[in-house]
């Protein structure tokens, strides 16, 4: 009987701890908010960067918030991503969260984006990417 009743008590305790942990936890930070760690003038050399050593590159820039300004040179509303050109061969992939209303946005137009660093895959992949419009990001 004691046995019991420390195992519901134990019990109580783990499930108070549970749902205190999910209430006050911090709401996660959008990146629009965020101010951009890296911002990047040379989209190429970024590029050459992961190429080279992709596991120095990687120390230095996965998980970081980056801003990149570049020409679109794929779109794909479908599954929520541009592609900013690069050096031809690989550029810069913006990955848009599903809830993210994506602006009006053509091939060839120059757009500035920010998002979080989530390695390099042939190209460099951006998560959580939002698009700079009238000076500000939203």
């Amino acid at each position: 009987m004691k046995i019991i009743k420390i195992a519901t008590i134990v019990l109580i305790v783990i499930i108070a701890i549970g749902v205190a942990w999910y209430v006050f936890r911090p709401a996660p930070t959008s990146v629009a908010s965020l101010k951009p760690d890296i911002v990047v003038q040379d989209i190429p050399q970024l590029i050459a960067e992961f190429e080279v050593d992709e596991n120095v590159a990687n120390e230095m820039y996965l998980d970081k918030v980056m801003e990149v300004q570049g020409v679109v040179s794929d779109l794909y509303r479908d599954q929520r991503s541009l592609i900013i050109y690069g050096d031809g061969m690989s550029g810069v992939t913006c990955n848009f969260q599903d809830n993210y209303v994506i602006p009006e946005i053509k091939v060839g137009q120059t757009i500035k984006v920010k998002g979080r660093c989530a390695g390099y895959i042939l190209d460099l992949q951006l998560m959580e990417c939002c698009v700079e419009e009238n000076g500000q990001y939203k």
